[in-house]
């Protein structure tokens, strides 16, 4: 649905990510600049930062965090190869699945629910910081601890 390009960002003089989105309707825009603002204000280090959103009838796109690292699969294999040693693999998928559920829980607690975790939506950095991307598929969350999930 769009394409990520390596931007820098003159106004805060550093680099970001830059999603441009490509065949959206009045309506997509709309539902787009909501959700973009409802998730913005959602700040945890395990989410991507959202800065900044244009979407208007010629251009829609945004810039966000720009994070380097490695997909949550590479990462827990050490890389990219099988793990050596047991431990390291069972310790780096703990140390990753912690930071995971931390982020979700921030989403689900800011009344939003991800519906598109998987592992090219993860990145690990080179100091251990796990990090969930691509909040395109959103929805509200609306659970009630006393009364259970939403039927």
């Amino acid at each position: 649905m769009g394409s990520v390009y390596r931007a820098l960002d003159r106004e805060r003089n550093h680099e970001v990510a830059l999603k441009t989105m490509h065949g959206m309707g009045p309506e997509e825009r709309i539902r787009l600049k909501r959700e973009f603002r409802a998730l913005a204000h959602i700040v945890h280090p395990n989410l991507v930062n959202l800065y900044e959103l244009v979407a208007d009838e010629r251009w829609c796109f945004f810039t966000m965090e720009l994070v380097f690292g490695v997909d949550f699969v590479e990462y827990t294999r050490g890389g990219g190869s099988a793990p050596t040693d047991q431990e390291t693999f069972v310790e780096r998928l703990r140390h990753a699945g912690t930071q995971l559920a931390s982020a979700l829980q921030a989403l689900h607690l800011g009344g939003k629910l991800h519906r598109d975790v998987k592992p090219s939506n993860v990145l690990a950095t080179e100091t251990g910081r796990v990090v969930l991307l691509d909040f395109g598929l959103t929805a509200p969350f609306a659970f009630d601890l006393e009364r259970g999930a939403p039927e």
